[in-house]
């Protein structure tokens, strides 16, 4: 790989994140509304769309710097 390369890590999605995209594997909106537009998502420790500290759930959003995020897989 050239030094002006870069790789995309894709970040890590926490486990208690889930979105019906997940189960459906896409990568777009199902309904076929303009990109951008996400499904809902619902954390699994609260069963809502927000998670225990009160911050909505969301594949962008549930991330490391939330402290009740767990790594998927880990």
């Amino acid at each position: 790989m050239a030094d002006n390369e870069s790789v995309w890590v894709q970040p890590a999605r926490c486990a208690h994140i889930r979105s019906k995209a997940i189960y459906m594997g896409l990568s777009f909106h199902p309904s076929g509304m303009e990109s951008g537009v996400e499904l809902p998502c619902t954390c699994l420790k609260t069963m809502q769309l927000f998670g225990p500290d009160d911050e909505p759930a969301s594949l962008e959003a549930c991330n490391s710097s939330r402290a009740c995020f767990e790594a998927e897989g880990a």
